[in-house]
């Protein structure tokens, strides 16, 4: 007899506590859900947002390591354009300033190959302007500003390789000999290929500066291959 009340106590117990919790669920159940859903939708846009972010920089790295990575020669215009892409790009800053860089290089090389005066100053002030943008825009790329200060030095020798009056010379040499100084100066950039070729480079200035004949002077005119090298990478 205990047994059975015992027993109809604790049915009772557990009916009630059912109870409470069907008068919960019906109470609280609609926000419940809504508030899972939301949680569920908040998770799935934050997945979405970082997987489509790493989809994106591998992308842009996949486009420049594509572009950089062609065989050697002249630069086919479309090589440039893509270049030019990936400067203006925002994602990987990285990249962007190493495009700068090897735009400049581009124009750097279409100077070189090209015997109209007009044509090798307009593109010395292209390859000029991106130099000095990977220097300006990108202070947190050492590498890339060091490379770019290397494009100017070797820019200006070319100038003092060409100038026939010996203090246009000189100007241009002291202008390479600061740029390769810079190089030199850089933090970071230890073990890197383009500070050993900016010492050597430094260290060769002295015999530019002096004047030589005419007969040995560079000029537009002369074969490409007597012109300065294209800049290191």
């Amino acid at each position: 007899m205990k047994a059975t009340r015992r027993h109809e106590l604790q049915q009772n117990s557990l009916d009630a506590e059912l109870g409470k919790g069907v008068n919960w669920i019906k109470t609280h159940g609609a926000r419940t859900l809504w508030a899972t859903v939301a949680v569920v939708a908040i998770g799935l846009v934050v997945f979405s947002f970082f997987n489509s972010a790493w989809v994106k920089k591998e992308q842009i790295r996949a486009k420049y390591f594509n572009t950089v990575g062609r065989p050697g020669g002249i630069v086919k215009d479309e090589t440039l354009e893509t270049l030019l892409e990936l400067t203006e790009q925002t994602t990987i800053k990285s990249i962007a300033a190493d495009s700068c860089v090897e735009v400049g290089n581009v124009y750097f090389q279409r100077m070189r190959l090209v015997e109209d005066a007009q044509q090798r100053s307009d593109f010395q002030l292209q390859a000029k302007e991106y130099y000095n943008k990977a220097i300006q825009e990108f202070p947190n790329q050492p590498l890339a500003a060091a490379k770019a200060h290397f494009g100017l030095a070797i820019l200006a020798e070319n100038r003092a390789a060409l100038a026939e009056d010996p203090a246009q010379r000189k100007l241009a040499v002291e202008a390479a000999r600061a740029e390769y100084e810079l190089v030199i100066e850089t933090k970071g950039i230890q073990g890197q290929a383009v500070l050993d070729l900016a010492r050597m480079s430094l260290e060769s200035l002295t015999a530019l500066a002096e004047p030589v004949k005419m007969a040995n002077i560079p000029s537009p005119e002369n074969s490409v291959e007597a012109s300065p090298a294209q800049p290191g990478e």
